[in-house]
Formats: structure tokens, sequence, C-alpha cells
């Protein structure tokens, strides 16, 4: 006896099968491709954050790339201003004032 062929019934069936497995294959690499996107996007981020924070302003118009050479910009900045600090005079205001002085008052 030949075998018999497959019912139109079963066949729709397992199409619908293949085409559901298909479908979720699908589904499952774009989601797959979402969330690749999404932490390479988180990684972008991080890497723009770890930039940002690396660049310091001393203050002086000064940029310095690292939290290190900030701090020796902000040392040398101090010891600038100690030093102008130290060489400022008080002069009496009845003293006769040199020209090449400059009162700044404050």
């Amino acid at each position: 006896m030949p075998p018999s062929p497959t019912p139109p019934s079963a066949a729709a069936a397992a199409a619908a099968a293949a085409a559901a497995a298909a479908a979720a294959a699908a589904g499952a690499a774009r989601e797959e491709e979402r969330e690749e996107r999404q932490q390479q996007q988180q990684q972008q981020q991080q890497q723009m954050r770890q930039t940002t924070e690396m660049i310091v302003f001393t203050g002086n118009g000064v940029v310095a790339a690292t939290p290190a050479a900030a701090a020796a910009a902000a040392t040398a900045a101090a010891a600038t201003a100690a030093k102008a600090a130290a060489t400022i005079t008080t002069i009496p205001i009845n003293t006769a004032i040199p020209n090449n002085i400059i009162i700044i008052k404050t």
C-alpha cells in the first residue's frame, strides 16, 4: 500500500509552526540587536562622562587633562597667589607714594 499523502490540515499546521518559529527567531534577533545597540550607547555615554571628568579647568585659563595635572596647576596657582600676597605692603594713608606703585583698593 503506498504511503498516504500528508493531509492538507497537517501541512498547513506544519507551515504555520515553521512560520511562527521563523517569526520568533526574527524577533529574538531584533531584541538582541536592540540590546546590543543600547549597550553600545551606554558605553559611549560612559566614555564621554569619563572624558568630561578628565578635563578640569584650573581657573587661570589652563585646561588640565588629568586630575593630577589639575592639582599641580592649582598648587602652582596657590603658590603664585601666596607670593603675590607676600609682596603686598601696607602703606599708611598720609605717606608719599612713588609714581611707579599701583594702589589697589579692595
